[in-house]
């Protein structure tokens, strides 16, 4: 039986600063910048709490370093090996 589940990635950072620099609208950006140090917040709580499970999304969504593809600190092996275990760890339930 297969039980590979699709999981989206996005880059957030990136994200963000493609919004802020592209969208012609200048009353979004620093909403957008406070979201963004928002976020970064939420990745520092969430590598101090060290959750198997958060550590995933916060790579998903590219908010540690090492999840971040655009960072020198990018590395694949390991987001790769972070998402793995979230999933052991649900199929485990």
């Amino acid at each position: 039986m297969n039980t590979h589940i699709a999981q989206w990635k996005t880059n957030t950072p990136a994200l963000l600063a493609e919004i802020m620099s592209n969208n012609g609208m200048t009353a979004l950006y620093r909403p957008l910048q406070i979201f963004g140090r928002m976020l970064a917040e939420v990745a520092d709580e969430a590598a101090r709490i060290n959750d198997p499970e958060l550590n995933a999304v916060m790579m998903r969504l590219a908010l540690y370093e090492v999840g971040d593809p655009y960072s020198d600190e990018y590395d694949a092996d390991l987001v790769s090996e972070t998402i793995e275990k979230a999933r052991a760890i649900k199929a485990a339930r």
